[in-house]
C-alpha cells in the first residue's frame, strides 16, 4: 500500500457512461482496477476495503513539520491557491493550507455571508499577510480558484444549502473534464482525503470481485440442496482465488419444446415446469438467477454493517434483497455490454423475458459509481418490516451515508441543473426493482404452493417468502 516517501496513486474513477462505447471499454475498465494491490486474504470484508482505501489515501505524516508548518503531500504545489501560505494539499480540490481549508467548510456550513469594505479587491492590493483579515474576500477567492463545496463531508442535508447551490451554479460541469480526456483522475468529483471517495472506491473494488465471481468457476447447482443458512456458513467465496470459467461464450438457447411457455405463464396457468436433467449439463453452464442469488449473498456478507445484524435479521435481510440484488446486476451488465435485453457473462440471453431495468439504465446513461451506490443502497434500506427495530437502528446511518454520497455524486459529476433530478431519478429505480420483485416472487410462490416444480429448490423458495 502506502510505500516510504510516497503517497500511493489510487486509479483514477472512471465516470463516463459504459454505453454507446464497444463493448471492450467495459472490460477495460475492469482491467484498469485488476492491478489495484489486493491486501485481502481469504474473506473480504467491506470494513477492510475501506481501511484499505484509508491507507492508501493517507496523507503524509506530519512529524516531520519544517518551520513550524506541515509539509505539502507529494505532488501538490507548495503555496496556498488562496492566500499563498504553505499549502498542506489538496481541499476540497484545491492545493490549500489548512487555515484556508477549514475557513471554507466552516463559511459553507454555517452559511455565513460577510460584506467588503474595501471595494472587494482586498486581494489585490492589501499584502500577502493581510489578505486573510477581510473574510468577504477570502470567501471569494476560495470559490473564484475553484474550492468545490461538493467534496465537504457532512451529515446534513446539502440540497438545502443555497451558498453550495450559488457555487455549483458557477462551476463548470464535470462531464465537460471528461469528455476532454477519459483517462484524466477525475478531481472534480471529490478529493482524495474525503470518505465519500473512498467509500465509492471500497465499493468499486467489491464489485469487481463480485463480477470475477460470475465469471469464475464457482458454479452451484440447484439440486445442491443450499439454502440461505448453509451458505452463510461456509467460507466466504469472494476473496478468494478462483479461475475464470473456461470456453465461453456458450451458444445461444436452441429451441426447445419443454420450453415453450415463460415462468410466469407456467404460473398463470397451472402447469408444471419443464424437469431439468442437471447431469447432463456441461460444467460450464450456469443457472443464472439461482447462482446470482448466491453470489449476491456472498456480496451482501461482505459489509461490517450485515455483521452487526443477528442471524435472524441477517436472513431477513437477504430474503428482502436478493430478487432486487440480482435484477441490478445482471441489468447493469447488460447495459454495460450493450445489450437493450438481459445477457449473461456466458454471452447467453435467458430463453424467456426476464425482469430488468435496463432501458432506465439507458435512459440515464447511468455510470459505474452510480450503480454500485445505487445497488448498495437496495441492500441497505432499515425500511423492510420484518426487521427488527434493532436492525433498523443499525441500518439507517449506513443508508444515509450512501444516499449522501450519491448525492454529492450526482451533484459534481452531472451539476446543479440535472444532479437533483438524477439523483430522484435513481431513487425511483429503487422502487422499480422493488415492485419487480414482488411481482417475481408472487409467481415462484404460486409454482411452490402447486408444485409446478418436480424438486424443490430450497434457496428459491426461502427468498421468495
Amino acid at each position: 500500500m502506502a510505500r516510504e516517501g510516497l503517497i500511493y496513486e489510487t486509479p483514477p474513477l472512471k465516470t463516463s457512461p459504459p454505453h454507446g462505447s464497444p463493448s471492450s471499454s467495459y472490460n477495460n475498465y475492469n482491467n484498469e482496477y485488476a492491478d489495484y494491490p489486493s491486501p485481502f486474504n481469504g474473506e473480504v470484508k467491506y470494513a477492510d476495503v475501506l481501511a484499505a482505501a484509508n491507507a492508501a489515501n493517507q496523507s503524509p505524516s506530519t512529524s516531520g513539520m519544517m518551520n513550524g508548518k506541515p509539509p505539502p503531500q507529494i505532488g501538490c504545489p507548495e503555496d496556498c491557491a488562496v492566500c499563498g501560505d504553505t499549502a498542506t494539499g489538496y481541499h476540497y480540490e484545491v492545493p490549500s493550507c489548512n487555515g484556508c481549508k477549514t475557513f471554507f467548510r466552516r463559511t459553507i456550513l454555517a452559511q455565513r455571508k460577510f460584506a467588503c469594505k474595501k471595494g472587494r479587491d482586498c486581494f489585490k492590493v492589501l499584502p500577502k499577510e493581510k489578505r486573510c483579515q477581510c473574510r468577504s474576500c477570502r470567501y471569494d477567492k476560495c470559490v473564484e480558484v475553484g474550492m468545490n463545496p461538493m467534496a465537504i463531508v457532512t451529515k446534513e442535508d446539502i440540497s438545502q444549502n443555497q451558498m453550495i447551490m450559488s457555487v455549483l451554479s458557477k462551476r463548470k460541469p464535470i462531464k465537460e473534464e471528461v469528455e476532454i480526456n477519459e483517462q484524466k483522475v477525475l478531481k472534480a468529483v471529490m478529493p482524495a482525503e474525503s470518505m465519500v471517495d473512498k467509500l465509492i472506491e471500497g465499493l468499486l473494488y467489491l464489485e469487481i470481485k463480485h463480477e470475477e465471481l460470475r465469471k469464475s468457476t464457482y458454479n452451484p447447482r440447484t439440486n445442491s440442496g443450499l439454502n440461505i443458512d448453509k451458505v452463510l456458513e461456509r467460507s466466504p467465496m469472494i476473496g478468494k482465488s478462483l479461475e475464470g470459467m473456461s470456453n465461453w461464450p456458450l451458444p445461444p438457447h436452441t429451441k426447445s419444446r419443454n420450453w415453450v411457455m415463460s415462468v410466469a405463464e407456467h404460473a398463470e396457468k397451472k402447469v408444471p415446469l419443464p424437469v431439468m436433467d442437471y447431469d447432463k449439463l456441461p460444467t460450464n453452464y450456469k443457472m443464472w438467477f439461482y447462482a446470482d442469488s448466491i453470489y449476491a449473498i456472498e456480496w451482501a456478507r461482505t459489509f461490517d454493517f450485515f455483521h452487526k445484524l443477528d442471524s435472524v435479521d441477517q436472513k431477513n435481510l437477504i430474503k428482502n434483497m436478493t430478487w432486487q440484488c440480482v435484477n441490478i446486476t445482471s441489468s447493469y451488465f447488460s447495459y454495460s455490454n450493450n445489450s437493450d435485453t438481459t445477457l449473461f457473462p456466458d454471452g447467453r440471453m435467458p430463453r424467456t423475458k426476464m425482469h430488468n431495468v435496463i432501458p432506465i439504465l439507458m435512459r440515464l446513461k447511468l455510470d459505474k459509481t452510480e450503480y454500485v451506490l445505487l445497488k448498495t443502497l437496495a441492500l441497505c434500506n432499515p425500511t423492510w418490516e420484518n426487521l427488527s427495530d434493532k436492525a433498523k437502528q443499525v441500518l439507517e446511518p449506513y443508508r444515509e451515508e450512501y444516499a449522501n454520497a450519491l448525492f454529492k455524486y450526482c451533484m459534481a459529476k452531472r451539476g446543479p441543473v440535472d444532479g437533483p433530478s438524477t439523483f430522484s431519478s435513481l431513487l425511483a429505480i429503487l422502487d422499480t426493482l422493488m415492485n419487480q420483485a414482488k411481482k417475481a416472487k408472487e409467481t415462484h410462490t404460486i409454482i411452490s404452493v402447486f408444485k409446478l416444480r418436480a424438486r424443490p429448490i430450497p434457496l428459491i423458495d426461502e427468498i421468495s417468502e
